[in-house]
């Protein structure tokens, strides 16, 4: 039997979905907890109960690559999300001889890292960063000969309709026509969704395995959210100046906002 499919988990999201066009539906297999595939035209795998996969479901994949988790939740919903989840996968995946898993995985696990390199320690600040962070340690451990395993970071994944960790902030501007800036301005590392997708299908089939980082080369500012809610959305807003002390005020009380 011919492996030669890449199977997505998560597939109903917005990268799992630039994922499966990135593939395309002679390749990409869609796996999600929906009883339809999310694109029409995929062949797509209904996630058991408990959210995992059989192995006889994995005979013709060459690769898994999960896209899914929760950014957001209680604690024991991001675990349950964001490590049990990923590591079932990737269990049952090696049991079924899938050459290579590949992981989803984040930025956020360098806190506020001013800059993020091979190098750079790791200081997951939120319970959502310590949920990726363990996911990697966990998973990483899971590696066997022919089985290689290889966590992708990822920094800001940004869309008007995906907003993500965003969300508080842009309900805030939408609803006073002002959005909240720091100066000097800060610059983060962002990827659009479709970049994101080639480098987890490059991922997929390669024979890298390990912490991988992945970024592109424009960074995410608030002058660039400005102008994609003005080309995208039609929405016009005002930019206030905020000083230190109160986004240092604002780290502590909404740390997803700051």
């Amino acid at each position: 039997m011919t492996r030669d499919r890449i199977l997505v988990c998560g597939a109903n999201g917005t990268l799992g979905q630039a994922l499966l066009r990135a593939i395309g539906p002679e390749r990409a297999l869609s796996a999600s907890r929906q009883a339809d595939p999310p694109i029409a035209g995929f062949e797509h795998i209904q996630l058991a109960a408990g959210g995992g996969l059989r192995a006889r479901e994995l005979e013709v994949c060459c690769a898994v690559v999960n896209a899914a988790g929760r950014t957001g939740g209680s604690e024991a919903e991001l675990r349950i999300a964001n490590i049990d989840l990923p590591v079932e996968l990737a269990r049952t995946a090696r049991d079924a001889a899938v050459p290579k898993f590949v992981q989803v995985g984040s930025f956020s696990v360098y806190g506020h890292a001013e800059t993020v390199g091979p190098a750079t320690p790791e200081d997951p600040r939120t319970n959502y960063a310590r949920s990726k962070a363990l996911a990697d340690q966990i998973l990483l451990q899971l590696e066997a000969p022919g089985f290689l395993i290889e966590t992708v970071r990822l920094p800001f994944l940004f869309s008007l309709q995906q907003p993500g960790l965003l969300q508080p902030l842009l309900a805030f501007a939408r609803s006073t026509h002002i959005l909240p800036i720091c100066k000097p301005e800060p610059q983060r590392a962002m990827i659009t969704y479709d970049d994101a997708a080639a480098i987890l299908v490059e991922a997929a089939v390669d024979a890298h395995s390990g912490i991988s980082l992945a970024a592109d080369t424009q960074p995410f500012t608030s002058s660039l959210l400005v102008h994609i809610a003005r080309e995208e959305a039609g929405l016009r807003w005002r930019t206030l100046a905020l000083p230190a002390p109160m986004v240092g005020m604002a780290r502590v009380l909404v740390p997803g906002v700051a």
